[in-house]
């Protein structure tokens, strides 16, 4: 990279920088997300059994509607 120097030397100084990419994007986007969700985990373990409980309890109460439907439709 060239820069030029209007302070001291009043030259273009010429600078050398390695850029190492490793990994490419998308893996460093997974092991990102794989931290996240380790890190996290206390708060998506809650969560997934309030959400399995609330699948439990609406499949719950339709079956019991369409009980009860049944017996006024005879």
């Amino acid at each position: 990279m060239d820069i030029k120097d209007i302070f001291y030397i009043l030259d273009i100084v010429n600078f050398m920088f390695e850029v190492d990419v490793g990994l490419p994007v998308t893996e460093r986007i997974l092991n990102l997300l794989k931290a996240f969700f380790m890190n996290y985990y206390y708060f998506y373990i809650p969560l997934i059994a309030l959400i399995g409980l609330s699948i439990v309890m609406k499949s719950k109460t339709r079956k019991d509607v369409k009980r009860v439907n049944e017996k006024f439709d005879k």
